[in-house]
C-alpha cells in the first residue's frame, strides 16, 4: 500500500463516521466521537500529512492545482470546529453541537475529495519510491506513537456501535 493509499484508506474511515453520525448521534458516545476526531483525523491522518507528505510534496514542486496553503487552512479550520464541538458536548448544548457537527462534517467531506481525487493522485506520480518508502516508515512510526497498540480498533468499533 502507497503512502496516498493509506491515507486514501484513513479517509473512508473518516467518511464511516460522518455516515454513521448523519443517520444517528448518540449523545452519550460524544465525548469518544470527539476524541476520534482529535487523535484518528487530526493527530494521526493531518499529521501524516503535515508532517511528512506536505514537506517532500514541496520538495517536487506541486502544481498550482494543488495548494497546500488551501490545505493546511481547513485542517486548522476543522480543529476550531472539533474545539468547539467538544466544548458543546462538555456543556450538553445539544443544538450548537449539531450545527458544529455539521459544518466540520460538511468541510471535510469537501476537503476529503480535494484530496483524493487532485492531490494524492498528483503525489504518487510525483514522489519518487525512495520518497514512498520514507513516507511509509513515517506512517508507522506515527501509528505507533500517536495512535497505540488497540487504538484504531476501539475507533472502528465506536463506528460500527453508532452504525447500529
Amino acid at each position: 500500500m502507497t503512502p496516498t493509499d493509506e491515507l486514501v484508506s484513513e479517509h473512508k474511515v473518516i467518511l464511516r463516521m460522518f455516515g454513521a453520525l448523519r443517520k444517528n448521534i448518540d449523545y452519550n458516545k460524544m465525548p469518544q466521537v470527539v476524541e476520534f476526531f482529535q487523535v484518528f483525523a487530526d493527530k494521526c491522518h493531518h499529521g501524516k500529512e503535515e508532517k511528512l507528505l506536505f514537506p517532500k510534496l514541496k520538495e517536487v514542486n506541486l502544481p498550482r492545482i494543488v495548494s497546500l496553503a488551501v490545505i493546511l487552512d481547513e485542517h486548522a479550520r476543522g480543529r476550531d470546529h472539533v474545539r468547539k464541538i467538544k466544548w458543546e458536548v462538555e456543556n450538553k448544548n445539544t443544538e450548537e453541537m449539531q450545527k458544529e457537527l455539521g459544518e466540520y462534517m460538511n468541510l471535510l467531506t469537501f476537503h476529503i475529495k480535494k484530496e483524493d481525487e487532485i492531490m494524492f493522485p498528483i503525489a504518487a506520480k510525483q514522489l519518487p519510491q525512495k520518497t514512498q518508502d520514507e513516507l511509509s516508515k513515517g506512517f508507522k512510526k506515527v501509528e505507533k506513537e500517536v495512535i497505540g497498540k488497540g487504538k484504531h480498533k476501539e475507533f472502528i468499533d465506536l463506528i460500527d456501535s453508532l452504525q447500529k
